[in-house]
């Protein structure tokens, strides 16, 4: 495994919000598409958490990454239509905005695709490009 770019806590926390809301919707609106999204970005951040601790666990593989693009192509639909408010921290200093949200996915794409390839190189790939 690449060491180069390893993930942080952060990403862990981005996933996992987008998850809980993604569950959250899927209750609301009982939508079992929302419910399959939400139970991929939980098996992503436990996955991530695994890999900062350094637990046994798969490599993370292209099947990931795929799914991992398409979680981000739907998240920056969503927040291109405007479907959803954008999740908000409880603290009173903070407020997490879609774009902080859209990043943090795109960071752990880009480390996914790292590990994939084998090498520790920061390239861009044009699918991770703004506005996919």
């Amino acid at each position: 495994m690449v060491d180069a770019v390893p993930f942080l806590p952060s990403h862990i926390t981005f996933v996992a919000a987008r998850a809980a809301e993604l569950e959250r919707l899927g209750e609301e609106e009982q939508d079992p598409r929302a419910f399959v999204r939400a139970a991929r970005l939980y098996t992503l951040a436990v996955r991530i958490a695994d890999d900062i601790d350094h637990r046994a666990a798969p490599p993370f593989t292209p099947r990931d990454l795929a799914r991992v693009r398409d979680e981000l192509r739907a998240l920056a639909s969503d927040a291109a239509a405007g479907h959803h408010a954008p999740i908000t921290d409880r603290s009173d200093d903070a407020t997490t905005s879609r774009y902080d949200i859209t990043r943090a996915f795109r960071e752990i794409a880009l480390r996914i695709e790292q590990r994939v390839a084998g090498n520790g190189l920061a390239h861009r790939h044009p699918d991770l490009s703004p506005g996919t």
